[in-house]
């Protein structure tokens, strides 16, 4: 008789973010980053769930956030939102790393509904993710990926290296925001998102009671399309390599 097919291995997607030279910031400043950040992680788990996340996204020690999802295209979201909250209680002075790793655990399955504690989960996913902050790091990069392959053999290479690329176009164009070009940026998607139908920009130049050339050549100025463009690109891969879990 035939031997039964092997079932696949069901796989999901670590996320290590680590923030750049915090040790080096004095206790108070840490601290605000610390609660800026514990802050955002709370409404990201409150918005995800336990649908999109294996894991609670979780700060630890200190400077350092992991989080384990089912779905690879909520990775942008979540490399976003904590590098947005990083840059407003900064100001921009700092910035975050993340690697991010798919594979499986070692631990044994995840705990219904999600697993509180990621840092308690073990395995090539985490593992993946670990290496690819490192390379984050060694290259000084937003982010970087490993093991985000697809159904080709020859895919996976090309998968990490376009995200990769994606996202450090994305992070240039962050690092170079003065403070006005982020906190107008930030505050415009975050209204859109928000708001029903959307805003208009002058819409936003009424909230910030400036006229709406300035709002209009700020955005231009952050490459706030760009961006956009950046972010959809990226949410469309790696939502192609979704599977069902």
């Amino acid at each position: 008789m035939p031997r039964p097919r092997r079932k696949p291995e069901r796989t999901l997607v670590a996320l290590i973010g680590d923030v750049v030279e915090s040790r080096e910031l004095d206790p108070r400043r840490r601290k605000r980053v610390q609660l800026a950040l514990q802050e955002q992680i709370e409404v990201l788990n409150r918005a995800l769930g336990p649908e999109i996340l294996a894991a609670q996204i979780t700060l630890t020690g200190g400077d350092e956030v992991q989080a384990l999802l089912r779905r690879p295209g909520h990775v942008v979201q979540v490399v976003r939102e904590l590098s947005d909250v990083l840059f407003q209680a900064e100001i921009g002075a700092l910035r975050m790393r993340f690697g991010v790793g798919r594979g499986s655990l070692t631990t044994g399955p995840v705990p219904t509904p999600w697993a509180e504690n990621p840092a308690l989960l073990d395995g090539p996913a985490f593992h993946h993710a670990r290496e690819a902050l490192t390379r984050a790091r060694d290259r000084q990069l937003w982010a970087c990926f490993e093991g985000l392959e697809g159904s080709a053999a020859n895919f996976r290479p090309r998968t990490d290296l376009a995200l990769e690329a994606l996202f450090a176009l994305m992070g240039s164009i962050r690092e170079d925001w003065t403070e006005r070009q982020g906190r107008v940026s930030i505050l415009f998607r975050r209204l859109q998102a928000e708001a029903a139908g959307g805003i208009s920009q002058s819409d936003l130049a009424r909230e910030l009671r400036v006229s709406p050339s300035v709002i209009s050549e700020t955005l231009k100025a952050a490459r706030h399309n760009l961006l956009l463009l950046g972010e959809e690109a990226a949410v469309a891969l790696l939502e192609a390599l979704e599977e069902p879990l």
